[in-house]
């Protein structure tokens, strides 16, 4: 182990512990506030998450935050350089930043006999991790059931590594529904003028599409069961009345498998992710990871950089298999008949409302009802979706 990653591992353990003594000393200090003179060294350690993959390698960079600064004060790195190095000597090209911390490298296909590592270049530091040889991660089912009298949906994964490489597994997904308002209006109130609301052009606000990813570390581990084999193991499930299934739902799951020491950080993680909040957690343990400050071995980096190709699965879920119209509105939507007949009202933008009209001559001011788009959705339609209207 280098004195980098031992000199990681130590400022970590201590770091930790000051702050379950800091959430201690502010639970008591309820007239003067007490900053633990320390405390600043927990702020804006670089973290580093990420898997060395084949096609495309994603990472993410951000620096930590103390606990006397706000959540939405984490801080994502946009400034980074990020390369993936061969063991024989090839690096590939440089990142593309892609957002909020993101990263995209193009890796290409890993050579299952050589070994990889990630080298990141920011603010006159370079960062590296250690070299691994790639997990070949076995390919898996996706399938989904209805349980409760078909009141929840639930996806599931069935896998198994044949060739007795690891009994760790790491998956993550992505999906995608598609909503539409819930009332269809012929225009609306915009800039002081009636637009028309044509539905079949790319701007219309009856349409929409949402996305959500996994945003905890799903992890599976078959050690000592028979077979090694991980069966109908769910990862994701809502009730059959979710929004996600009115129209139609999509997801993506990606598995990789894993080295023990990567299961090891990652249920870490989890578990202090979990306890985040309660004065009565247990003290966290100690996060192990496998990256150090190549430049200055004194500066501290979170994160475990595993290397291990991939296994993607996809699985669409329409309305007509699976969704149960609720009888709870989140919001009412009924339709408000003005004073004096079906005129609508002068057009007219407040920050309070907007005033639209529905399309059988009466006229309603809530546009959560009316425009996908005030219920969350965007005119992001992914390039790959069957349906036909945009």
């Amino acid at each position: 182990m280098s004195k980098g990653i031992r000199k990681e591992k130590r400022f970590v353990n201590e770091t930790v512990c000051l702050a379950t003594s800091f959430m201690i000393i502010m639970l008591y200090a309820c007239i003067t506030p007490y900053e633990f003179s320390g405390m600043t060294g927990l702020r804006r350690i670089l973290v580093v998450e990420g898997v060395i993959t084949d096609s495309v390698t994603t990472v993410r960079l951000s620096r930590s935050v103390g606990l006397s600064d706000r959540l939405n004060d984490y801080v994502y790195v946009d400034n980074g350089m990020i390369f993936v190095e061969c063991d024989d000597g090839t690096v590939s090209d440089t990142s593309r930043f892609a957002g909020l911390g993101n990263y995209h490298i193009i890796t290409g296909d890993l050579n299952l006999s050589r070994k990889y590592r990630l080298r990141i270049l920011l603010d006159g530091e370079e960062y590296r991790s250690e070299f691994l040889q790639p997990m070949l991660t076995p390919d898996f089912e996706l399938s989904w059931v209805k349980e409760g009298d078909g009141a929840k949906v639930s996806i599931r994964i069935s896998t198994r590594d044949t060739l007795g490489q690891s009994t760790f597994y790491l998956w993550s997904y992505m999906e995608d529904w598609e909503i539409k308002a819930r009332l269809l209006v012929d225009s609306f109130c915009i800039d002081s003028k009636w637009v028309f609301n044509d539905i079949f052009a790319p701007d219309n606000r009856y349409w929409c599409w949402k996305t959500d990813s996994s945003r905890m570390f799903i992890l599976g581990n078959v050690e000592g069961m028979t077979g090694h084999a991980i069966t109908n193991r769910e990862i994701r499930s809502f009730f059959a009345s979710n929004e996600r299934l009115s129209l139609l739902y999509h997801i993506s799951v990606k598995q990789h498998l894993i080295r023990k020491e990567a299961y090891k950080y990652y249920a870490n993680m989890q578990k202090n992710l979990e306890d985040i909040g309660s004065i009565f957690a247990p003290i966290p343990s100690e996060i192990p990871g496998n990256l150090y400050c190549f430049t200055t071995p004194d500066i501290p980096v979170i994160g475990y950089v595993e290397v291990s190709t991939k296994s993607e699965r996809r699985q669409f879920i329409s309305a007509e298999e699976a969704y149960i119209e609720s009888v709870y509105n989140e919001y009412d939507c009924s339709i408000e008949i003005p004073p004096g007949g079906y005129t609508p009202p002068q057009c007219f933008n407040t920050d309070r409302y907007q005033w639209v009209h529905y399309i059988n001559e009466k006229w309603i001011y809530n546009p959560q009802c009316v425009d996908c788009q005030a219920a969350g959705g965007t005119k992001n339609k992914p390039s790959w979706w069957p349906t036909s209207h945009l």
